[in-house]
């Protein structure tokens, strides 16, 4: 492929996510590997950094715990989201017992074809509140009646965020459990989902930036 006009040896290279930025005229390109094609599991890991051990099926409103600045937690959004660190303000974990019940149950389902994958979700001018503390719900999708999602997080910062009208953002980094296409569809070369069943998903954290 030519770059910046050489002639170069071309070289293909299978991935999820990419993100071409300039940074004094020298060109930067952020790469997220995401395969549908091999395992990845989160939920252990996100469950166990839950400051308060929520147990209570009736658990009706979540818990949105700061994640400590600079911290590994921290880190490892912040690296995922290839945004400037001092243009975090917050970083929050979701923790709702009861949405998260629903999203085991579900994961658990799918047995051993289940690949868990993060991606990216903006609300627009739905408030995020009503996604930490009911779910996602396909009914109120506004385009293909389904949930969407992206990998690369510059397509939800790109019109999708919500705006909170104090010069600053939000948008959430999900956890989905695919296994079953006609549930959960890669979309776009695999770029995107389409996600069919509420609780095939779960708002793992609520980011916001300026």
């Amino acid at each position: 492929v030519g770059f910046l006009g050489l002639k170069q040896p071309q070289i293909y290279v299978l991935i999820e996510t990419a993100q071409f930025e300039y940074h004094g005229g020298i060109p930067t390109i952020h790469v997220f590997v995401e395969s549908s094609q091999s395992k990845t599991y989160y939920s252990h890991d996100f469950r166990n950094k839950w400051q308060n051990n929520h147990t209570l099926h009736s658990q009706t409103n979540a818990i949105l715990t700061k994640v400590t600045k600079h911290s590994q937690e921290w880190n490892d959004i912040a690296s995922r989201m290839a945004y400037p660190s001092h243009k975090l303000v917050s970083i929050q974990r979701v923790e709702h017992q009861q949405l998260w019940n629903k999203y085991m149950t579900y994961y658990e389902s799918l047995g051993s074809s289940c690949n868990e994958v993060k991606v990216w979700h903006g609300t627009r001018t739905t408030q995020p509140s009503l996604i930490y503390n009911g779910g996602f719900k396909k009914e109120c999708a506004r385009v293909g009646g389904c949930l969407w999602y992206a990998f690369n997080p510059s397509y939800s910062m790109g019109g999708y965020q919500h705006r909170c009208g104090n010069g600053t953002s939000q948008v959430f980094l999900c956890l989905v459990a695919s296994g079953k296409a006609d549930q959960v569809r890669y979309i776009w070369g695999g770029a995107a989902l389409n996600v069919y069943v509420n609780d095939a998903t779960y708002p793992a954290y609520l980011i916001t930036y300026r």
